[in-house]
Order: structure tokens, then sequence, then C-alpha cells
């Protein structure tokens, strides 16, 4: 079996996690992620800033030194000498650990990011009163996954002093002859043999990181395993939705078609094909704007536009090229374009002179 596929657990747990189950994982702050690999990113970041800020570490250091060396120890001591020795103490620590620190942090937070990729779940923010418990901590405090991470990390302890001790072996006989080199050599060598252990330390720590990012996966990737069944039901739910989706759509729809409705009555003609389409029309001559399309329809949404219009006494005129025209044209709510300013005009001022008792009012009222 492949070193990243979990073998099958003794719950029945057989199937790799689905998408719908790594998300839920994700919600719950169940994510892969090695400390290794953020250790290794602090570690290099530090690295290069050292390299980087080294000549500037060594002049300062080495002024540093010198004013301490100058020191008569067996004079007079003001309380001024000595408050400004703490204070050029303290700026040189500051100076020589903030730039660092700077590194850990940002380090740290593109490792991890880098890793789950930036999310925020307020569920893992969540105060948890079973972790305040004692008797929980103890039984976590001494179960097999801390005595092995215990052990794991007193084995990697060991294995980085042993290569720290391999540089410095080689660097001895330099360290007896340290005393013939004045201040500034004495601390290039120092920070030269520190680049050295960091160089080392960090390939180490490569391979640390690849196998226990490898670790990591398998240990999520069979915490998020299910069973045969909760795959099949997780797939019925998944068909399912669509015709929820569907049935969603459909009440949308109902709901446009009802306000559709209820604006027919309101409308001043309503022109036919003469029973497959049907659109009315609302014009208002007084607001001088153009003519709008209320409603519009086929087959039964056509019959149900007629009857509506018959029953509130709104002109129903049959215009077979007019309405197929504007039917594929002219949304609802939507003026009609000005090619058929022509066409409406002709139609409104035919029913004015049938003596249409709507359109007579209008045109009274414009007046």
């Amino acid at each position: 079996m492949g070193l990243l596929h979990p073998e099958e657990g003794t719950d029945g747990k057989t199937e790799r996690g689905t998408q719908r189950k790594r998300k839920e994982a994700r919600k719950e702050g169940k994510v892969v992620i090695s400390n290794e690999i953020i250790t290794i990113v602090v570690l290099a970041g530090g690295m290069l800033v050292l390299m980087g800020m080294l000549p500037l570490m060594k002049y300062y250091l080495t002024g540093f030194m010198y004013q301490w060396t100058e020191i008569d120890v067996t004079g007079s001591w003001s309380i001024e000498m000595v408050q400004g020795l703490i204070r050029q103490s303290a700026m040189m620590c500051v100076l020589g650990i903030l730039p660092f620190g700077i590194v850990a942090v940002l380090g740290s937070t593109v490792a991890s990011m880098a890793q789950t990729q930036p999310f925020f779940q307020p569920e893992v923010m969540k105060l948890n009163f079973n972790a305040l418990n004692p008797v929980n901590g103890a039984k976590q405090l001494f179960s097999m996954e801390s005595i092995v991470k215990l052990v794991l990390s007193m084995l990697k302890v060991a294995v980085i002093s042993l290569v720290v001790w391999s540089v410095v072996r080689k660097q001895l006989n330099e360290l007896a002859f340290l005393n013939r080199l004045d201040i500034s050599e004495g601390i290039q060598w120092f920070m030269t043999l520190l680049i050295r252990i960091c160089i080392r330390v960090l390939s180490l720590f490569m391979l640390i990181a690849v196998l226990d990012w490898i670790k990591e996966k398998r240990k999520f990737e069979k915490s998020i395993m299910m069973t045969k069944q909760e795959v099949k039901e997780e797939h019925k739910s998944q068909q399912s939705s669509p015709q929820v989706k569907q049935k969603m759509r459909n009440k949308m729809r109902q709901l446009s078609t009802a306000r559709m409705m209820a604006a027919v009555p309101d409308a001043t003609v309503v022109v036919t094909n003469p029973t497959f389409i049907a659109i009315a029309i609302k014009y208002d001559p007084a607001s001088g704007g153009a003519p709008i399309v209320v409603a519009k329809g086929k087959r039964l949404t056509a019959k149900r536009i007629r009857a509506i219009a018959e029953e509130n006494g709104v002109a129903i005129v049959e215009r077979k090229p007019l309405a197929r025209a504007m039917y594929n044209k002219v949304e609802i709510g939507k003026p009609v374009p000005a090619t058929y300013y022509q066409a409406i005009a002709e139609l409104l001022a035919y029913l004015y002179r049938m003596g249409n008792a709507r359109i007579r009012q209008q045109m009274a009222m414009r007046r």
C-alpha cells in the first residue's frame, strides 16, 4: 500500500474522505500542517538575516566589546556610567534579537498559510471546557502519542547535538588559538562557525520535515476515512440537491409570474398572435414616457393574460407580426424600442377611433 494511503481501520472505515468530508474537517480546524516545515522556514530566514547583517553586527559588536575592555574596573564607577552601559547593552540585545524575531513571526505565518491556505474558522476558537479538565490533561500527558512525541523530540535533540559537535570538532584546533585574535577577528570566527552550524542543521531538518509531513498527511487521511455506507449516503444527498434547486427555481418562477399577472389589469392594450402569444403594454400619456411591456407569455400564460385583460376591460388586439417581433425583442418591465413606436401609435389611434374608454380617458387626462 502507498505511503500516503492509510490502512483500513478496525471500525469499518475503508474509504478515503470525500471532498465534502474534507471541507467539514477544515471547518473544524483539521488540516495537514507540519511544524518541522515551519521550523525550516524560520531557521532559513534567520540564517539569511544573519548573513545579510554580518558586516553590521560585526561592526557594532566590535565597538561594544572594545568599549567594555577599556573600562577601568579598579576606578570609580558613577551612576551615569553604569546607566549608559546598561542602555548600550539593552540596545545591542534589541538590535540583535528584533530582526530575528520579525523573521520568525513572518516565516511561521507564511509557512503555515502555505500548508493550510488562508482560512478562519470561529468554531476552532470556541472555549472547550473539557480541555480544562485535569483528568483529560493527565490522560493526554501519559498517552502513547505523547510518549512517542517525547521520544522523537529527544532523538531529534540528540541528532542535532551530534551535528553541531561534528562541526565544532573540526574547529577545535582553531579554538585553541582564538585568544591570539583581536576582537573583530574573534567575532568573525564565531559568526562563521554559527552559519556553518545553521547550514548543517537546516539540511537535517529538511529530511525531518519531509518525514513529518508524510506522517501528518497519513494521520489526517486516516482521521477523515469513511465507511462505504457513509459514502453512499453522501452521494444520495448530493443527487437530491439538484432536485431541491429545481424546486427553488420553480418557486421563483411562480412568484415572478404572479407579479407579472398582477400588472395586467393596469395595461393599456394586449397584443396577441392571436392565441399563441400575448403581450400586455402599458402607456401613460401623462408621463410622456415610452410604452412599457408589463407582461408577456406563450400558450397557457398567454391565455391567462387574455383572461385577466377581459375581466378588467383591457383592450385585446390581434397583431401577429408585431406580437412575434416584440416577444423576442422586449423584456418584461422594459420600454418598447423606438422601432415599434409607429406600430404602437397606430394601434392606439385605432382603439381611440373605436371608442375604447380607457384610451379616451388617458388622452383626456393628457390634455
